[in-house]
């Protein structure tokens, strides 16, 4: 179903900087087409993984900053 540059937001997609399109490999395809802003040329799960790897980031950030600051983890310092 899907072209290269078959849509506007395909042309970053040999940069790696577009955004997948979530309805391109839906049974209806995407209704906009070619005027469609996300990219028709990434592959099929790509919107699923890309948000699964998103939400591991925040993950992994979120316990980097609990380990640098104890008090992000509801550790109350003693005031001096």
């Amino acid at each position: 179903r899907s072209d290269a540059g078959a849509s506007a937001g395909s042309a970053l997609h040999a940069a790696g900087k577009c955004k997948p399109c979530g309805w391109n490999w839906k049974d209806g395809g995407c209704s906009k087409g070619k005027d469609c802003e996300f990219c028709h040329a990434c592959e099929e799960g790509a919107v699923q993984r890309r948000r699964k790897e998103r939400r591991q980031q925040a993950r992994e950030d979120r316990r980097r900053d609990s380990e640098r600051w104890p008090a992000a983890r509801g550790v109350v310092l003693a005031s001096l």
